[in-house]
């Protein structure tokens, strides 16, 4: 949404005037699942309202091109002959090289790029650019969330009541950053207002916030059991196909293949768009977001059925043991699948989806937690804190398996999991607010004779409030002293430590 204002305030001359002519939106996504080949010429013609846009004038000029290409961790590691980038605008080939091409410059070296990456893959990413200027897309502030809360209930009496009761949980509030899930919140709530039933419902975590929103969107649709049991099924198993090939598109014979076409939750969860075609329009079909696609395919492990007619193949095992090339790419379907795990997710499926889950899979996730042994030891040459943000390539593994734990919030298993690992290290991290809550929980959750060792470690910045001062509230700056000072961010970590159910040991 970020990189689609950006080409909208081009376009309406906010931003680099005079210097950008023309500005072209590649959606990664799309591009790299295109049939056949296109040029990058083909692609810019794609964008033009008239097909017999004079190219060549356009391309003869890079300087003045602006390329956003949006999404760029879906592409392929280089090194492989289908990654090596096209250096000819006019040249047919693959998306993965015209957009390779662009990312490495040797396609139109002089073009301007604007590159979007989810957070799990940055590092990865910039190893790839030539002098990278990089900003993390905050989302909403927390102004902003009270703001899209007024505006999304209209209600002043429920808008108030939902975002105090959502500002109460800590947790749930840090998670509206993100405008979709403050969306997916703000919707929960509104249905459970309408019903008059119990805030308290919406748990703290971004498993049960999708779990209790996809089954208050299907029991709107007043469908019995087992037909929802039997649809959703079939939902997830075309998620799971999609995530584990790296497939975000689906054609109609991908969702005749399951008899999903025309269906109640195609719609419902679904998204249809038509593609220009070489010799007719395509249409495809999307999930209305990736992280539904990234939920639905976690939820498949949970509704497999044994031995059953169409039944998914694979084990949660063999997802958890999937190459590590592909963990940055997996790393949001597994945390939804071990938030899915904890007892009481497990009774929430149960109850809204009629089906009974197998208990191998709790097991199954927990012999690959306590199968990690001890994390790497730091290298050697670590110690120099300005190298921290050239060192942080690839997605923290550590870092990430507690953020799995966490998601359960349950606390006998976290401590169960934990018990095969003697030492939790972190190493070479900026820790976010959010991070050190996950490792405090963690922390609390430690048996006894664990130890934690954390090695070169930073803290993100916190986000300072920017407000106008008059200037009689400049020269009167001296009383702001008085004011109270925040606490430290680490606080949560050490009352953890201190905790009386803590068994931690010993603290590097």
């Amino acid at each position: 949404m970020a990189a689609k204002k950006i080409l909208y305030d081009w376009a309406a001359g906010k931003l680099y005037q005079g210097q950008v002519d023309f500005a072209f939106f590649m959606p990664c996504h799309e591009l790299l699942e295109l049939s056949g080949t296109r040029s990058l010429a083909d692609l810019i013609l794609d964008q033009c309202p008239d097909r017999g846009a004079p190219v060549r004038q356009m391309l003869a000029q890079p300087q003045r091109l602006l390329f956003i290409l949006d999404g760029a961790d879906e592409l392929p590691a280089t090194g492989t002959a289908e990654a090596a980038p096209c250096t000819d605008p006019f040249e047919a080939t693959s998306g993965t090289r015209v957009l390779g091409g662009l990312l490495s410059k040797a396609l139109l070296p002089s073009a301007r790029l604007l590159v979007t990456t989810r957070t799990a893959a940055p590092g990865r990413l910039q190893g790839r650019l030539c002098s990278p200027q990089c900003a993390e897309v905050r989302g909403f502030s927390d102004k902003d969330k009270k703001k899209y809360f007024y505006k999304f209930f209209q209600d002043e009496w429920r808008a108030e009541r939902a975002y105090r009761f959502v500002k109460e949980n800590e947790t749930l509030y840090g998670l509206c950053f993100v405008p979709f899930v403050c969306w997916i919140v703000c919707t929960v709530l509104r249905q459970q207002l309408d019903l008059g039933q119990d805030l308290s419902r919406t748990s703290k975590t971004t498993t049960s916030v999708y779990l209790l929103f996809i089954a208050s969107v299907l029991s709107s649709t007043g469908a019995d059991g087992s037909w929802v049991q039997r649809e959703l099924r079939k939902l997830c198993l075309l998620a799971r196909e999609g995530v584990l090939r790296r497939k975000a598109q689906f054609t109609e014979k991908d969702l005749e293949k399951l008899e999903l076409r025309g269906s109640k939750v195609q719609t419902l969860f679904l998204c249809k768009k038509e593609m220009p075609g070489v010799l007719q329009t395509e249409v495809i079909f999307r999930f209305i977001d990736q992280s539904f696609q990234e939920f639905f395919a976690a939820l498949s492990y949970m509704l497999q059925e044994e031995g059953a007619p169409g039944a998914p193949t694979g084990s949660v095992g063999s997802l958890l043991r999937t190459d590590t090339e592909l963990s940055g790419h997996l790393a949001l379907t597994t945390r939804f699948l071990f938030g899915l795990l904890s007892t009481e997710r497990i009774r929430d499926i149960e109850h809204h989806f009629g089906c009974v889950v197998p208990e191998r899979v709790k097991e199954d996730a927990l012999r690959w937690v306590q199968g990690q042994g001890c994390p790497r030891t730091a290298s050697e040459g670590t110690e120099d804190t300005e190298e921290l943000e050239e060192d942080i390539e690839e997605p923290n593994i550590p870092l990430e398996l507690l953020y799995c734990l966490y998601e359960t919030q349950e606390d006998a298993f976290v401590r169960q999991a934990l018990s095969s690992l003697p030492e939790l290290a972190l190493e070479r991290v900026r820790l976010s607010r959010m991070d050190l809550e996950v490792l405090s929980y963690c922390v609390r959750c430690c048996p006894a004779g664990q130890a934690l060792r954390l090695v070169n470690i930073g803290l993100a910045a916190a986000q300072e409030k920017k407000k106008k001062k008059s200037l009689v509230k400049r020269l009167q700056g001296s009383r702001a002293s008085t004011k109270q000072l925040l606490g430290s961010p680490l606080r949560p970590l050490c009352e953890a430590m201190t905790d009386q159910q803590c068994g931690l040991s010993s603290l590097t």
